[in-house]
């Protein structure tokens, strides 16, 4: 989690106090080859984070309606994708936004059910299911949305770039840092939290 605050922070900072996006930097400064390798591997690594993120909301569609999984696969994915479409940046960090920060209601209705503790705790203990059948794919599932949500690469490019879209300054660094610590952490250990 540490190293996932750290990267968003310095692409910030560098948005800030340089106008220019993380892949730009690496591109000036390790020369092309190593620009290339991080231009190439950068949307690999995106791409498995994005396909995570689409089974998860379509495995949160069908415990909410019963409904086939795999139909939910292709309609999250065109709801994201109309979303991109259609919606401003602006808008786009808003309704997101907004709704992620909904997700303080599973704190506090976890909370006010009192459940137990030490079960809850018990809870946070990895537990690898026997070789074989749907449990095992389950838990990789939850293995790659986990890896997924810690590296948060596409979320630091976007990150990045809305901070050069918004012309931060040197005077931003501070705000930076604040939405970096207590935004990422919270979306990190948010991930955890329903990955369990």
């Amino acid at each position: 989690m540490a190293e996932t605050i750290n990267v968003g922070e310095i692409a910030g900072r560098i948005a800030a106090l340089r106008g220019q996006g993380v892949l730009t930097v690496i591109s000036e400064r390790a020369g092309l080859r190593m620009g290339l390798l991080t231009l190439v591997s950068a949307p690999l690594v995106c791409l498995q984070t994005c396909a995570a993120e689409v089974g998860a909301i379509a495995l949160l569609w069908q415990l909410l309606s019963g409904w086939p999984y795999r139909l939910l696969i292709l309609a999250a994915f065109l709801f994201l994708l109309l979303a991109m479409w259609f919606l401003p940046f602006k808008w786009i960090e808003r309704i997101f936004g907004l709704l992620g920060l909904m997700m303080v209601v599973f704190v506090v209705a976890a909370w006010k059910l009192e459940p137990d503790w030490s079960a809850v705790a018990a809870g946070f203990v990895p537990t690898i299911p026997q070789a074989g059948g749907d449990k095992m794919l389950l838990y990789a599932y939850y293995v790659v949305a986990l890896l997924s949500a810690i590296m948060l690469p596409y979320e630091t490019y976007f990150y990045a770039a809305g901070a050069v879209e918004d012309h931060w300054t040197p005077h931003d660094i501070r705000l930076n840092r604040a939405i970096v610590v207590i935004g990422f952490a919270w979306w990190i250990i948010d991930a955890f939290t329903m990955s369990r």
